[in-house]
């Protein structure tokens, strides 16, 4: 009896026991999967490739599997570009409507110009010519590279120049292909060979990403375009990338974190040479804050001074006049004559006298090149030179028919 008690008694401890086990031990559910929006959101790209190529198993039919696939590539592309972001250091920055951008740009006299295509070209819908955004015009107001579509395609890059009798036909940029689908925004460097755009596409990481390509000479055609990579380009749209030589600063336009129709254009201090973070090294979390530029005032700590002396080049350049150049004098009439913008009343006069100063110089910079080739073709008469001359020729006339015909309109403009 003891012996049955006793075995009875240990049971009744033991259970006790164990539902006090049971109690004590906390089930949690388990945390749900982030989903892909998540993971870019968070630039966790390897899981969002992860998730695609999942997604790409069990998908139907082929041409979905095929854009999944094109997805997770991309993905995969930024991954690799986040693992080698650019250290940039940021100016400053400023929110504003998307179709004012070009409105609020302010670049030195030597850079070029950013203009709406629609000021150049017009479209034809009825043949399915469409006009993109931007169009860069070159200090001399000579050429223009423009964002143009064919009937029925998309926008391209194309190239136009300016005669007597204003733009010529726009022809399509050679080695810029139609991978590189909408492309937009075009800038050209002074050095006349490297170009920088936006395009969307399979070549991009999210929307509209932004491109780098230099001309070569020797084929005649730009190089395939190479995507610039973080912090620039990231999973939202990247629509504008520029260098301001002059005063040494950049722009860059992104509509990341913005509500819709707006977009932050970021100032920064370009790079001389390509400098990356040390993604190995560095903590996770800093990584990303670079990628996605959280906070500009991380990337200015030990260059406030560099911070401070592009301000200054950037303010002095952007208030210069044609005054600085000892070369330019205009004739109103025989009582007044304009040696600087300021000289000018009328506001219109003023920007017509500006396009008229560099249209003068291009005309010196010709009859240079006339004198140079007239000696050389009195030593050694090549067709070659022949032709140069002739077309030296006509766009010299050209110039001169041009720069009476301004020269006209600007005195009828500032004397009215």
């Amino acid at each position: 009896m003891k012996k049955r008690t006793f075995f009875l008694l240990s049971a009744v401890i033991l259970g006790v026991l164990s539902l006090s086990a049971q109690r004590k031990r906390i089930v949690r559910p388990a945390l749900p999967k982030p989903t892909l929006t998540e993971c870019i959101a968070r630039y966790d790209f390897t899981n969002a490739a992860q998730i695609l190529h999942e997604m790409a198993v069990k998908a139907a039919p082929l041409t979905r599997r095929d854009s999944l696939l094109v997805e997770a590539r991309k993905m995969e592309r930024a991954a690799d570009f986040l693992s080698n972001t650019e250290r940039v250091v940021f100016i400053d920055s400023v929110v504003v409507d998307k179709v004012q951008l070009l409105s609020v740009l302010r670049l030195s006299t030597d850079a070029g110009r950013l203009v709406s295509t629609a000021s150049l070209f017009r479209s034809d819908p009825t043949r399915g010519i469409q006009l993109g955004v931007g169009t860069y015009i070159n200090p001399l107001e000579t050429a223009a590279i423009s964002s143009l579509s064919a009937p029925g395609g998309t926008l391209r890059l194309q190239s136009a120049y300016r005669s007597a009798n204003g733009w010529e036909n726009p022809r399509p940029l050679e080695g810029i292909d139609s991978t590189f689908a909408q492309a937009d925004m075009p800038y050209l460097l002074s050095d006349g060979t490297t170009l920088y755009f936006a395009a969307e596409g399979p070549e991009s990481v999210g929307g509209y990403d932004i491109f780098v390509t230099r001309y070569n000479p020797e084929t005649r055609q730009y190089v395939r375009p190479a995507n610039i990579g973080m912090p620039f380009n990231s999973p939202d749209n990247d629509y504008l990338y520029l260098i301001d030589e002059g005063s040494g600063v950049g722009y860059f336009a992104t509509d990341r974190r913005q509500p819709v129709g707006k977009v932050c254009l970021y100032t920064f201090l370009p790079n001389t040479e390509r400098n990356v973070y040390d993604a190995a090294s560095m903590p996770t979390d800093s990584l990303l804050r670079a990628a996605q530029i959280s906070c500009i005032a991380d990337t200015q700590v030990g260059h406030e001074r560099d911070i401070n002396e592009a301000q200054v080049r950037r303010k002095a350049l952007q208030n210069s006049s044609i005054s600085d150049f000892a070369d330019f004098r205009f004739v109103l009439n025989d009582e007044r004559v304009c040696t600087n913008l300021a000289d000018f009343q009328n506001d219109q006069a003023r920007k017509q006298a500006l396009v008229w100063y560099k249209q003068q110089q291009q005309l010196a910079q010709f009859s240079k090149r006339r004198e140079a080739l007239q000696r050389d073709y009195g030593e050694m008469r090549t067709e070659r030179m022949a032709q140069e001359l002739r077309q030296l020729e006509i766009q010299i006339a050209q110039l001169n028919n041009q720069l009476r015909e301004m020269a006209k309109a600007i005195r009828k403009i500032e004397l009215q």
